[in-house]
């Protein structure tokens, strides 16, 4: 049935809340990229778990982003979904979008009773479900009025044969497009010397991410490549484990813990080879970065198969170091493969993908 929107509400703006695991990562590089490319129209609030750190914090705020931070499952599951249901509560939101993957069921379920009638499940993850991730699957989709996946994949894996809406991870592909001069310059603000051969990862340190045999592949590409360096970028709760990794194996001169930064589009021009060896991942963003930037990309097959555009990125298993380091230097050396022609044509063009969320909201909001 129609229903009107309140004419005393057609000039306010729309009311919306994402619910994240923490505050960094992909997911919330998602959310920024489509949200500064769609009308300012939104009053955007994050409800997280997890602040990781006042930087990301500061990052979301100059954007005008309103956080809430509620207690997390671990601290009791009835105190994190009360929290939930009292911030749905006081603020009224139009729409509720969760990006929890299996655990969307909370947040979804708060809003519900909350009155909020459109919730959005949206499934960042590929893989295979545990008994707790299908039945969580179930519930998820008896609480939500909308699904969304980053990918056919990790569709699947929450949704299984119902019908999704597919939100790709896009990116301003121009801001990623390779420039010599600029990597001379970023190399030069890294410390990098000429005939460093510099390769890559992005991401949370997490068990997910899988750094741990991220370290091992580097070690054993370090023993035969003495100009081999690492370019850890991102935060995480596993950093201060992986840095004692890093020590242990005595690769300190090697590896760079570049932290949180702001800029990845110009840190990508300086390195040389994307690698991404996480245990579950969709359609990760990262990836489709070191695309844009042209970048060779040795991926894990646990992540989503959609994530490969460009001919230079191959799959290795997590369960095979000499994979990875044959992979790896087969590609060290390469030229990059600039085809952002192919990424606008598989939907991560966010100029595109946002105008298609923008209408997507606009139409729930009139016909819910």
């Amino acid at each position: 049935m129609q229903k009107n929107i309140n004419k005393q509400n057609i000039n306010r703006k729309i009311k919306i809340a994402h619910c994240v695991v923490a505050l960094s990562g992909g997911v919330g590089s998602m959310i920024m990229n489509y949200f500064d490319h769609m009308k300012n129209e939104y009053e955007i609030h994050i409800i997280t778990q997890d602040l990781v750190s006042e930087e990301y914090r500061n990052i979301y705020e100059r954007r005008g982003y309103i956080i809430h931070v509620v207690p997390s499952k671990r601290e009791g599951i009835g105190k994190n979904i009360k929290a939930l249901k009292k911030v749905f509560r006081q603020e009224k939101f139009d729409i509720v979008h969760a990006h929890m993957t299996f655990t969307n069921v909370f947040p979804l379920f708060a809003a519900k009773i909350a009155g909020i009638s459109v919730r959005i499940s949206h499934s960042h993850l590929s893989g295979k479900a545990d008994l707790r991730g299908r039945i969580a699957a179930v519930l998820n989709k008896m609480v939500a009025t909308d699904l969304f996946a980053c990918g056919k994949e990790a569709g699947r894996v929450l949704y299984g044969k119902s019908k999704f809406v597919l939100i790709k991870n896009a990116i301003s592909l121009k801001e990623y497009q390779y420039n010599e001069e600029i990597r001379k310059i970023q190399r030069m603000l890294l410390g990098f010397e000429a005939s460093d051969r510099v390769y890559c990862h992005i991401g949370r340190f997490t068990d997910q991410k899988n750094h741990t045999f991220l370290i091992d592949i580097f070690s054993e590409i370090a023993k035969n490549d003495r100009h081999a360096k690492l370019l850890l970028i991102g935060e995480g709760e596993l950093e201060a484990k992986i840095r004692e990794k890093v020590e242990t194996v005595k690769l300190e001169e090697k590896v760079i813990f570049a932290g949180f930064i702001e800029d990845v589009a110009l840190k990508l021009q300086a390195v040389d080879v994307f690698l991404l060896p996480s245990k579950v991942e969709g359609l990760c963003i990262a990836a489709i970065e070191a695309q844009a930037a042209g970048l060779p990309c040795i991926l894990s097959e646990q992540v989503d198969p959609a994530t490969k555009v460009n001919d230079n990125v191959e799959f290795a298993s997590i369960h095979s170091v000499k994979q990875w380091v044959q992979l790896a230097e087969k590609y060290m050396g390469t030229d990059r493969i600039q085809e952002n022609k192919r990424l606008e044509a598989a939907g991560f063009d966010i100029d595109c993908e946002a105008e298609k969320l923008d209408k997507y909201y606009h139409k729930k909001l009139k016909y819910c």
